[in-house]
Order: C-alpha cells, then sequence, then structure tokens
C-alpha cells in the first residue's frame, strides 16, 4: 500500500496561516504566526514561498474546490463540500462547499 505523503497538508495548513498574516499584523498578533512557523522550523520567507507555491496550485477560482480536495487528498468528485480539521492547530475546522456550478 502506498503511503500518503502528509507534506502537501502542511503545506496547505501553512497556505491557510499565511492567508491570515495582514489580519494578525493589523491585530499586533503577528508574534503568534511567527511562534506557529517556528514550532514546524519555518521562517516567514519559508512560509511567504509555500504560500505562493499552494495559492499557484489551487489554481483559478472555477477550479480551486477540486484542487483542495486534490490537494488534501480527497477522493471522490462527487463531494460538493468537505470538512477539514486541522492537522498543525487543533480544533481549527472548516467547510468547504463547491458552488451550485460545482466551482467555489
Amino acid at each position: 500500500m502506498k503511503a500518503i505523503s502528509m507534506q502537501p497538508v502542511i503545506d496547505f495548513e501553512i497556505h491557510l496561516l499565511m492567508t491570515m498574516k495582514v489580519r494578525m499584523s493589523m491585530a499586533g498578533k503577528e508574534f503568534l504566526l511567527e511562534a506557529k512557523l517556528a514550532e514546524n522550523k519555518l521562517t516567514i520567507e519559508q512560509a511567504k514561498n509555500i504560500h505562493e507555491r499552494v495559492a499557484e496550485a489551487l489554481g483559478d477560482e472555477a477550479s480551486r474546490f477540486q484542487n483542495v480536495k486534490k490537494l488534501l487528498g480527497i477522493v471522490g468528485p462527487d463531494a460538493s463540500s468537505l470538512k477539514y480539521s486541522s492537522a498543525l492547530w487543533p480544533g481549527f475546522d472548516f467547510t468547504a462547499t463547491a458552488g451550485e456550478d460545482g466551482t467555489d
């Protein structure tokens, strides 16, 4: 049996964290971002690179939902929503739902 790599999942979570960077900075809580990255032995610069790479892999809005499912290793094209619980941040859960036409 082929083992599933956790790296794409971790990269996706780093991407999510970096999408919150501006808000955290504005709230004076960027130190929390830096601490979480340090726990995972990452610098802000490395996290920015991961963020850009994942954003590119997710593609445009029309294909983003399917690409998120692929990135997270979720099989089955029929699902129109997914629930996700973070591996790095226990308690951080979200639900993503495709639009009526199957896109984001």
